[in-house]
């Protein structure tokens, strides 16, 4: 079955990780317990919150009883900043085939998909890591780490 809207993976994996770090009420998540969590690779998700860390979206610590932790408040941090730290900045797209192929000026389609780009950039522009039921600690099943 098809999607509408598709992330990559790399974008997709910091949009849960983000999730994983904000159910944790501001505690560090060692690497390998959010790898484990979002079955994904170390090496892949380091990259990810690496580039998180860059931009001030997550802390992150060394040694044994180090781990990435959410750097700001949860209702400042909307998932387009993160889209956008993994994928860049979003180029308005109007056309399915990257390059228009019906020559076209006023194409009905092109405006369409305009239409639906800008819609989900807007709600992910809107929508905060607070606005989730599975952040802040209120995953159903989510212990509390052992300190």
């Amino acid at each position: 079955m098809s999607e509408f809207v598709k992330f990559s993976d790399a974008a997709n994996l910091a949009f849960h990780a983000m999730i994983e770090l904000s159910a944790q009420s501001g505690e560090e998540v060692p690497l390998k317990e959010i790898a484990h969590r979002l079955q994904a690779s170390e090496a892949h998700l380091s990259k990810v919150l690496q580039r998180l860390r860059k931009v001030g979206l997550v802390t992150a610590s060394r040694g044994p009883t180090g781990g990435y932790r959410v750097a700001r408040p949860l209702n400042e941090i909307t998932f387009a900043e993160i889209f956008q730290v993994i994928e860049g900045a979003v180029v308005p797209r109007t056309c399915l085939f990257g390059t228009p192929v019906c020559g076209q000026a006023g194409c009905e389609l092109g405006r369409f998909i305009g239409q639906v780009n800008r819609q989900v950039q807007e709600f992910l522009g809107r929508l905060t890591l607070a606005d989730l039921p599975l952040t802040a600690g209120k995953r159903p099943g989510t212990r509390p780490r052992a300190s």
